[in-house]
C-alpha cells in the first residue's frame, strides 16, 4: 500500500514540477540584458516575420485554392532548416476583433494558434505584437474588417479614451485566449517569451500622453498575470522627446526597425550598398531608464536588394548595437512566393530566393556567435570577422568555422578543419561540391561514413521580382530537373551509395564522387556502411526525410532575357539568355539586324550553363539601333523569340515588330531619356516638394529637368543619386578616360551651385563643387584622383536617426577592382526657403571622355 502511495505521490510531485516549469518564463531582463532563466546566459535570437494567417497572404493562399495549414507546415520546416530560432508578427487586430475590442474566434485566430503550435515543435521562440492598426489590404485595397482600429487614427489609439478602452478590452482577451492546439493561453505559453504592446505607434506632440498610454497598456499585461518582458517601439519617427517618453515608461525593452535602403522602389537596387549597413548607431543616451531596457529589432530588411550580402552585415551591426532579438520582415509563404505579391519590396524564401535565404541563415549564425555590444571596424575593414566573410564583388556571404561551411554563392574558400565538418549549406561551387544546381543544397553528417543530402529545385527568374506584381504572373519558377553533383565529403568514399528518401528512385552508386539527382532528400553512405533503420536526424527537430511536397509544373519552352537598353561604341555585345525547354534544344542561334540592314546575320549562341546561353558579337557593330532575336529548334518545333513566331528569322515570310533592341551610343554614364528609373531621391517630401522629368531641346538632346517646387521647412541640402548601369560600367576601364562631362542649360537653370560626386564600389569618389555663376554650360571634371570623400546614404534609411552620410576611412588608395557605383548631385538649400520661386537644375547626359 505504501509503495502505491509513494508512487502516486512521486507522480503528483512530478506533474506539479512539470506544470511549474511549463509556466515559468524562459527569459528575464537583468540590467538591460535579456537572459535565459535556466542558465543565466545572454539571449541572442534571430528569425523572421511571417503572416500566412492574416491579410494578403491569407487571401492569396485561399484564392489559389491551397491549404493554409499545409503552407504553415512547409514554411516552418524551412525556418528550422535555415536555423531560425525567433518568430515575430504584428497581429492584424482588425481581422480578429470587433469594434469594441472583443476577440473574434475565427479562421485567422485559429491559424495563428496552429502556427504557434508548429513553431513550438521546432523550438522557435515567439514575440507577439497584439495590435498592428494597419488595414489588412496591402498591396490590395483594404477589404471590410470588423476591428476597432478602423475607427481611429494611429495617434487616436493613444489619445482617444474610447480607443484606449477598446485596446484594453482586446488585449485582455488576446492574452487569455487559449490556443486550441497547445491548450495554453498566450500569456502562459513559455515559448511566447515576450510581448510588444503595439506595432509602429503614432505619437501626439504631448509626450506625457505617450508615457501615460504605455504605462496604462503595460498595466493591462501585468494585471492579467504576464511576467514576461514587455517591449514598446522607440525608433518609429524618433525624436529625443518621444524617445524619453518611451524609455521612462514602465516597460522592460525597446524595439527598433531597420530599412537601410528605403522601401518600394519597384525594381532591384544595383551596386554596393554595404555602407548602408556598416553600423547601427543608436543615439547615445546616458539616462539609466534607457540603459536598463533590453533591445530588439522587430523588423528589418535591405529592401529591393537582390544580392546575398546584406543580412550578415546587418546582423553584425545589430549585435554591435546591443540587439538580442532580430526578425527579418518578411518571409514569403512558399505557396505564393513564385508571385512575390505580399510585399514586393521584400523577397525571401528558401526555394525561390535560395541565395538570400542562405545569406539570412549565415546571418542567424552571426547573430548568435557575436557578443552583445561587440565592436567592429568600418567598411571595408569589417568584411571578415569571427569565421564570417562578406564580399560584394563575389556576391558572397560565408561561414567557415570548422563544424559549419555555408556559402551563398560560389567560393574559393576551403573548410578550415575538414575533419570536424558536420554541416554544409550552399549555392554554386566550392572546394567540396561542384554542381550545376540552381537551388540551395544542404549536407549534414549523420554518422561516420553517412551524410544526408537535401537538394532544392532549380529556380529561374522570369521577370523583375520587385515590381508591381500579381497572382496572374509568376516572377520566378522552379524546375524538377536533375542536377549533376560532384561531392568530395570528409569520410565519404568516391563510390558511395545513394539512397533516396523522398521518392521512388532506386538506390545507386556514385561514380568517382559524381551523381545526378532530382530535388529531394538522399542518404549517402560508404559501401561497407549499413544504414540502420533507427537512423536519426535531429537538426532543429527536423525528421530524416522532412522536405517540401512540391507540385511541379511543366513550363514547356521559355526564354528569359534582361535586355540591355544601350551599349557603348566599340564595345563587345554579349546578350545573355536563360532558356528552359521540355525538349532537347538542337539549334540555338542569335539573329542580329543592324541599322539599315534588310536581313539578319546569324551568330552562334553558346551554352554556358545548365540553362544559360550567351552570344558574343565583337565586330561590325554600328552606331544606331540594333534589333535582335533568337531562334530555337527542337525535335518537336522551331520558334523565334521574343515574338514567338514559328519560323526562322531569315525566312522570306518572317515578319515581326517585336524584337529586342539595343542602342549603340558613345560612352554615356547617364542618359535622361532612358535612365530615369535609375534615379534615387531622398524621402524629404515633408520638407521639400519636387519633380523630375525629361526635356528635349531643338537639337534633339535630352535633359533631366529637376524642379524643387516648394520648401516647407529648412534642410541643409537636397541630394539625389544616379544608380549607374552595372552591365555598362562593369566593362569600362576608367584608366582609359580622363574626364567626366555634361552640360548645364543656363537658360533653364537658376540653381547657382551644387556638388557633383562620381563614386566607385569601394566608396571612393571624384568630387567637384560646380559654380554656375562662372557662366559656363560645359562641365568637365578630371578623373585623376579618387579620394575617400563623404557622401549621402541613399535611399534614406528607416529609422531617421541613422547616419546621413558615410566616409571611407581607409585612405585614398584606389582599389583597381572597384567599378563605378553611382553619381550623387548635392544641392545646398539653406537659403531656398526664403524664396517662393521654383528652383531648377537642368543638365544633359553624363559621359566619359578620353581628351
Amino acid at each position: 500500500m505504501k509503495t502505491i502511495f509513494y508512487s502516486i505521490l512521486i507522480v503528483f510531485i512530478s506533474v506539479l514540477f512539470t506544470f511549474a516549469q511549463s509556466n515559468k518564463d524562459k527569459v528575464y531582463v537583468d540590467n538591460g540584458i535579456l537572459k535565459w532563466t535556466e542558465s543565466g546566459q545572454e539571449v541572442a535570437l534571430f528569425g523572421v516575420n511571417y503572416s500566412a494567417p492574416f491579410a494578403h497572404a491569407f487571401r492569396a493562399i485561399k484564392k489559389l485554392g491551397l491549404s493554409h495549414k499545409k503552407a504553415i507546415d512547409m514554411d516552418v520546416s524551412q525556418f528550422a532548416r535555415l536555423e531560425f530560432d525567433a518568430y515575430r508578427i504584428h497581429v492584424w487586430d482588425r481581422e480578429v476583433a470587433d469594434s469594441l475590442g472583443n476577440l473574434i474566434e475565427n479562421e485567422h485566430l485559429e491559424l495563428l494558434d496552429y502556427l504557434i503550435y508548429k513553431l513550438k515543435e521546432k523550438n522557435i521562440n515567439i514575440i507577439l505584437t497584439p495590435i498592428a492598426w494597419w488595414g489588412p489590404g496591402w498591396p490590395e485595397p483594404d477589404p471590410p474588417s470588423p476591428g476597432f482600429s478602423n475607427n481611429y487614427s494611429k495617434v487616436e489609439l493613444l489619445t482617444d479614451p474610447k480607443a484606449r478602452d477598446a485596446q484594453q478590452n482586446y488585449t485582455k482577451q488576446f492574452l487569455n485566449h487559449k490556443n486550441k492546439y497547445t491548450g495554453l493561453s498566450y500569456k502562459k505559453d513559455p515559448d511566447i517569451i515576450a510581448f510588444e504592446i503595439i506595432n509602429e505607434p503614432g505619437h501626439p506632440p504631448d509626450t506625457s500622453l505617450v508615457t501615460e498610454y504605455i504605462n496604462e497598456m503595460a498595466s493591462i499585461f501585468r494585471e492579467q498575470g504576464v511576467t514576461k518582458p514587455i517591449y514598446y517601439n522607440i525608433s518609429q519617427n524618433w525624436s529625443d522627446k518621444q524617445a524619453a517618453a518611451v524609455y521612462n515608461a514602465q516597460i522592460d525593452g525597446i524595439s527598433f526597425q531597420w530599412y537601410p535602403t528605403g522601401l518600394v522602389k519597384y525594381a532591384p537596387l544595383k551596386g554596393n550598398y554595404l555602407a548602408h549597413v556598416d553600423h547601427y548607431p543608436v543615439p547615445e543616451i546616458s539616462d539609466p531608464n534607457f540603459k536598463n531596457k533590453t533591445r530588439m529589432v522587430y523588423e528589418f530588411d535591405a529592401a529591393d536588394v537582390d544580392q546575398s550580402i546584406m543580412y550578415p552585415a546587418m546582423a553584425r551591426s545589430f549585435r554591435e548595437a546591443g540587439m538580442q532579438w532580430a526578425t527579418m520582415f518578411s518571409y514569403d509563404p512558399t505557396f505564393i512566393a513564385a508571385y512575390n505579391t505580399e510585399y514586393s519590396t521584400h523577397y525571401l524564401n528558401l526555394i525561390y530566393t535560395p541565395q538570400k535565404a542562405l545569406s539570412l541563415m549565415i546571418a542567424a549564425n552571426v547573430f548568435r556567435t557575436l557578443k552583445t555590444y561587440q565592436k567592429f571596424k568600418s567598411y571595408p575593414l569589417n568584411t571578415e570577422f569571427d569565421g564570417f566573410k562578406i564580399s560584394y564583388e563575389d556576391d558572397l556571404s560565408e561561414l567557415n568555422n570548422g563544424e559549419k561551411f555555408y556559402y551563398s554563392n560560389s567560393t574559393l574558400s576551403t573548410p578550415i578543419e575538414p575533419e570536424k565538418l558536420i554541416h554544409i549549406a550552399g549555392y554554386g561551387q566550392s572546394s567540396l561540391i561542384q554542381t550545376n544546381a540552381k537551388g540551395a543544397y544542404f549536407l549534414d553528417k549523420i554518422n561516420d561514413g553517412v551524410w544526408r543530402l537535401e537538394l532544392y529545385p532549380d529556380v529561374i527568374d522570369l521577370m523583375n521580382s520587385y515590381g508591381k506584381n500579381s497572382l496572374d504572373n509568376k516572377v520566378r519558377i522552379v524546375l524538377k530537373n536533375p542536377s549533376d553533383m560532384n561531392l568530395n565529403l570528409p569520410g565519404l568514399s568516391k563510390n558511395y551509395r545513394v539512397h533516396c528518401l523522398t521518392n521512388s528512385e532506386s538506390d545507386f552508386t556514385a561514380s568517382e564522387n559524381k551523381i545526378s539527382v532530382k530535388p529531394g532528400v538522399y542518404l549517402l553512405s560508404n559501401e561497407n556502411t549499413t544504414l540502420k533503420k533507427d537512423l536519426k536526424f535531429d537538426f532543429y527537430n527536423r525528421s530524416l526525410s522532412e522536405y517540401p511536397n512540391f507540385n511541379f509544373i511543366d513550363h514547356g519552352q521559355k526564354v528569359m532575357h534582361n535586355p540591355i537598353t544601350k551599349i557603348t561604341d566599340g564595345e563587345r555585345f554579349n546578350p545573355k539568355f536563360t532558356i528552359i525547354s521540355s525538349s532537347k534544344i538542337d539549334t540555338a542561334i542569335l539573329y542580329l539586324k543592324e541599322p539599315n540592314w534588310r536581313n539578319y546575320r546569324a551568330v552562334a549562341l553558346n551554352k554556358t550553363g545548365k540553362y544559360e546561353y550567351e552570344a558574343e558579337v565583337s565586330e561590325g557593330i554600328q552606331n544606331g539601333i540594333i534589333e535582335y532575336c533568337i531562334y530555337l529548334k527542337t525535335n518537336k518545333c522551331e520558334m523565334s523569340y521574343p515574338a514567338q513566331v514559328a519560323k526562322n528569322p531569315n525566312s522570306w515570310d518572317y515578319f515581326t515588330s517585336d524584337n529586342w533592341r539595343v542602342k549603340v551610343i558613345p560612352k554615356i554614364l547617364f542618359n535622361p531619356e532612358t535612365d530615369q528609373g535609375n534615379l534615387n531621391f531622398p524621402n524629404v517630401w515633408a520638407s521639400v516638394e519636387f519633380n523630375a522629368s525629361t526635356k528635349w531641346n531643338k537639337f534633339e538632346k535630352s535633359w533631366l529637368n529637376l524642379n524643387l517646387t516648394k520648401f516647407k521647412r529648412p534642410i541643409n541640402d537636397f541630394t539625389f543619386q544616379i544608380e549607374l548601369n552595372n552591365d555598362l560600367v562593369s566593362k569600362m576601364d576608367l584608366s582609359d578616360f580622363k574626364y567626366v562631362e555634361f552640360e548645364i542649360d543656363l537658360q533653364k537653370t537658376n540653381i547657382r551651385r551644387f556638388k557633383f560626386q562620381l563614386i566607385n564600389t569601394n566608396y571612393q569618389s571624384v568630387q567637384k563643387d560646380i559654380d554656375i555663376s562662372e557662366n559656363k554650360s560645359a562641365i568637365r571634371i578630371p578623373l585623376s584622383v579618387f579620394k575617400s570623400n563623404e557622401f549621402v546614404l541613399l535611399p534614406r534609411p528607416y529609422p531617421h536617426f541613422l547616419p546621413y552620410s558615410f566616409k571611407n576611412k581607409t585612405g585614398s588608395t584606389v582599389d583597381p577592382g572597384a567599378k563605378l557605383n553611382y553619381i550623387q548631385i548635392s544641392i545646398p538649400t539653406e537659403k531656398f526657403i526664403e524664396s517662393a520661386n521654383v528652383k531648377t537644375l537642368q543638365f544633359s547626359s553624363i559621359r566619359l571622355s578620353k581628351n
